[in-house]
């Protein structure tokens, strides 16, 4: 079994408890938060339930999704969460997605980075 992750950085998204610094830091958070429902809801369309990690002191959420067949699964949650509209906007702004190679994280393929989100890599 290996892992695809994808790490989500959304804007406004802290780690810290009251760390709210600007007005509008509440409406980014209940954005992140609903979004973050549709992707996990969308999620089960492709039989799909990640685990969560919302790592220290790091503000990202990490959603690992584990398979036999990482290219199938690629094909499925590129054609569910990437492509569709709002959510697959949302993604693309924010999110960093890698997979373990043959020799699990050492030689990790990064399938997308919202750095460079004109290159999808194919597994």
């Amino acid at each position: 079994m290996r892992c695809l992750t994808i790490q989500l950085s959304p804007p406004g998204l802290s780690t810290e408890p009251n760390d709210s610094n600007r007005s509008d830091d509440w409406r980014q958070q209940i954005e992140t938060q609903r979004l973050l429902n549709l992707l996990l809801e969308s999620s089960k369309h492709v039989n799909r339930f990640p685990e969560i990690d919302l790592p220290d002191h790091n503000p990202c959420i990490q959603l690992h999704y584990f398979s036999e067949d990482l290219s199938l699964l690629w094909t499925d949650l590129r054609q569910q969460l990437l492509k569709s509209g709002e959510l697959g906007d949302w993604v693309k702004s924010c999110a960093i997605i890698a997979c373990e190679g043959e020799h699990g994280w050492d030689d990790m393929i990064v399938l997308f980075d919202y750095e460079d989100s004109e290159t999808m890599t194919d597994l």
